[in-house]
């Protein structure tokens, strides 16, 4: 091989005798020629050229030294050109930069990139593989945390819808003529007012405005308790006078009573549900031993097929279950129901129909059993024992769920299932498997044989309260007409 010898710009224009290796070699002394063919001039290159070509590749190894110094320091896929909020990135090193006395900031060189007095070349640093961008943003995700729970403050909106949950049509009916009459500020009506919308309603000639001027006179003529030193006597000895000592509102309730019927219309129907409710509230002195009455009135009117129906009588069994004595409330409740029970269903509606109202009257023991002691419930079970069982063998699904509810709420009390499934001997063996799963999934289970920790977990009430709740609205859902 033969290669050109370097020449300069005065000799290009003369011809210049092609080297070859063979005459480098025989041309150069061998000491030197030997020491330079071993180590840094094989082709026995000039001495300039080598030079130059060594010192070009150390400005070059330097100066990429010095790029990857920076990259290191600085690189190039910041967290501020990802845009990444502030917060999640992390604090830049105080290191970085700092301010000179008059204000102005100054860029400091990455640490080891500043030369030393008398060396070339930076200081050498163990080198480290960058972040990529994708790594740098699946970093900063796995920073984010979810929020703390809001605790304090106002309701939630699940709260307020239970709060709020009895505000149906008639309910809001009820609000909405009892503020208009508070901001008209009409003159409180007379006792002839009375007997005449009584009289209406015993004749079958009552109309909604003859029942609001009963809904406005029951909100004004309160029969306050004698048990309640709080109150002044003033007032209960004025409605005790309008009243005639109860016997008009005897008259009254038993006219109304016998007025509602499922055939009245929707408009009637609520008004006299508002009306029944306005009693119940202002003159509940007067109303003691109609509870039986109220009950068979709210079992038969459920007929209507009215959805504002049915949760009106709903909110009334609510609050009798609340206020009436426990074991006088199941006691009439259960009668009630029997009574109903045994009745023809009437031709213009379904059995489908009493259904609704044999659930709604499940419900209600359901609700008076939660309230009783133990001791209480083991001497009423025995008579409530037919039927809950027969309800739990009914045909409709509806019956079976809000007698399961009332077993389960006797469990609830109890803690005993054994006891339990005594008092329930006509029912199968699947039917008692199915109640053990029913006891287990509210957390109603007593203690087992074999089983440590027979006490129930906390939240079984709760859960049988919300499975209340759900039967109520499917009792509450008017059924399709043919």
């Amino acid at each position: 091989m033969r290669v050109r010898a370097p020449h300069s710009e005065a000799d290009s224009d003369e011809s210049v005798p092609v080297a070859s290796f063979s005459d480098a070699a025989a041309s150069t002394p061998p000491s030197r020629a030997t020491g330079l063919t071993r180590s840094t001039n094989p082709l026995k290159m000039p001495e300039p050229v080598i030079e130059d070509a060594l010192r070009a590749r150390a400005e070059q190894a330097e100066s990429a030294a010095e790029r990857l110094l920076e990259e290191l320091a600085e690189p190039e896929h910041t967290p501020e050109k990802l845009h990444i909020p502030t917060t999640l990135t992390p604090s830049v090193s105080a290191s970085s930069t700092q301010k000179t006395n008059g204000g102005s900031t100054l860029q400091k060189p990455p640490e080891g990139h500043a030369k030393q007095p008398g060396k070339s070349k930076a200081k050498a640093i163990p080198p480290v593989t960058p972040n990529d961008k994708r790594s740098a943003l699946l970093r900063q995700a796995a920073a984010y945390q979810d929020s703390p729970p809001y605790k304090g403050g106002s309701h939630s909106i699940v709260e307020r819808l239970k709060d709020n949950r009895n505000e149906s049509s008639w309910w809001l009916k009820r609000i909405s003529l009892l503020e208009q009459n508070r901001t008209n500020g009409d003159t409180p009506p007379s006792v002839e007012t009375l007997q005449q919308c009584t009289s209406g309603l015993e004749h079958e000639m009552a109309d909604v405005s003859q029942l609001k001027q009963l809904i406005l006179i029951c909100s004004q003529y309160l029969v306050i308790s004698d048990d309640d030193p709080s109150q002044n006597s003033a007032p209960n000895a004025q409605s005790a006078e309008f009243w005639d000592q109860g016997s008009r509102f005897k008259e009254l309730s038993q006219a109304l009573f016998r007025y509602l019927t499922p055939e009245k219309s929707e408009d009637i129907l609520e008004y006299g549900l508002i009306l029944l409710w306005e009693m119940i509230e202002n003159q509940s002195a007067y109303m003691e031993g109609r509870e039986s009455d109220i009950l068979s009135l709210l079992f038969h009117l459920r007929y209507a097929n009215m959805q504002t129906v049915a949760e009106a009588s709903n909110t009334i069994r609510d609050a009798l279950t609340t206020r009436v004595d426990p074991v006088y409330g199941l006691t009439i409740t259960h009668s009630s129901l029997k009574r109903f029970l045994a009745e023809p269903v009437p031709t213009t509606s379904s059995p489908d129909a009493r259904a609704l109202s044999h659930a709604f009257g499940l419900l209600a023991i359901g609700k008076f059993i939660l309230r009783l002691p133990s001791e209480i419930l083991e001497e009423e079970l025995p008579r409530l024992q037919l039927t809950l069982s027969k309800s739990l063998n009914d045909s409709q699904l509806l019956v079976r769920e809000a007698a399961a509810s009332a077993i389960i709420a006797a469990q609830l009390v109890l803690r005993d299932e054994t006891y339990l499934f005594t008092m329930l001997a006509s029912l199968s063996d699947e039917k008692k498997n199915l109640l053990t799963y029913l006891f287990d999934k509210h957390g109603a289970r007593g203690p087992v044989e074999g089983v440590t920790g027979g006490s129930a977990p906390a939240g079984g009430l709760d859960k049988l309260e919300k499975e209340m709740k759900r039967l109520d609205s499917r009792t509450s859902t008017p059924l399709r007409k043919p």
